[in-house]
């Protein structure tokens, strides 16, 4: 049985990495010059789809990025995390998630993104919590929507992995002498949800931000909910506000 899941897991690896290389290779072979930019953020919490990676305490996260416009996209992020200590994953301090996308134009303002994502987790520990991730995405104006599965979901839940789904709906209003509007609604589910004991997670938040020179400041407030079929049907609630402050660099 160990055998299997490990030959399962490996073969998962596998395939997350051939599509990363995969969207990596076509973007650097793509004929179009890329824009590269520096984003360093201080948080008062990393939030990762609703849930806090910190346990609440601040985050120091820095973001490369080199995107050619409606072609493709290259990045890796950056971030401490505390998932506090686990007797399956230790205590990783450490996220580094590399990113690789490819980007097609099919009409005005509406664009279609395939993508692949990796999550590392590193400094005493976070092997166990590894996973990759796959992505389909359309955005149009204001509105975009993704859709995003892992065959192998962290390995939190008794050592072995689940795949999941994740579908991700953004509004972004555009700026107005430096305001900005944000909303978001996020959908978690799958077998990794369904071990943990609940059917479904909801995750929303509204954010206001402010822009000045190369610093943007944000305010969100965020809810997730879950429904938990174990122990007994019941509803559980969580609500957060992050602020944050960010700082760009571009690279010629």
């Amino acid at each position: 049985m160990h055998y299997r899941r490990n030959r399962t897991i490996v073969a998962t690896i596998q395939t997350v990495s051939y599509y990363f290389c995969l969207c990596a290779s076509c973007a650097v072979c793509a004929a179009a010059e890329p824009a590269i930019a520096i984003v360093t953020t201080a948080t008062s919490d990393y939030d990762f789809r609703g849930e806090t990676q910190t346990m609440g305490q601040p985050a120091i996260q820095v973001t490369l990025d080199a995107v050619a416009a409606e072609s493709w996209h290259l990045g890796v992020f950056a971030s401490n995390v505390n998932f506090g200590r686990q007797a399956v994953g230790g205590n990783p301090q450490l996220e580094i998630s590399p990113v690789a996308e490819l980007l097609r134009e099919v009409g005005h303002e509406t664009t279609i993104t395939l993508g692949a994502l990796y999550y590392l987790y590193g400094v005493n520990g976070g092997t166990p919590y590894d996973f990759g991730e796959l992505e389909m995405g359309i955005a149009h104006g204001w509105f975009s929507t993704t859709l995003f599965f892992t065959p192998a979901w962290d390995g939190r839940v008794n050592g072995r992995r689940h795949s999941a789904q994740y579908w991700s709906t953004d509004l972004a209003v555009p700026p107005w002498r430096g305001l900005t509007l944000a909303a978001h609604l996020g959908y978690s589910w799958g077998p990794y949800w369904r071990e943990l004991g609940g059917a479904t997670a909801v995750d929303c938040s509204v954010g206001v931000g402010y822009s000045f020179h190369k610093f943007d400041l944000k305010l969100q407030q965020i809810v997730r909910t879950s429904i938990l079929q174990s122990p007994g049907t019941s509803l559980v609630a969580t609500s957060r506000t992050i602020f944050s402050v960010s700082r760009s660099f571009s690279v010629q």
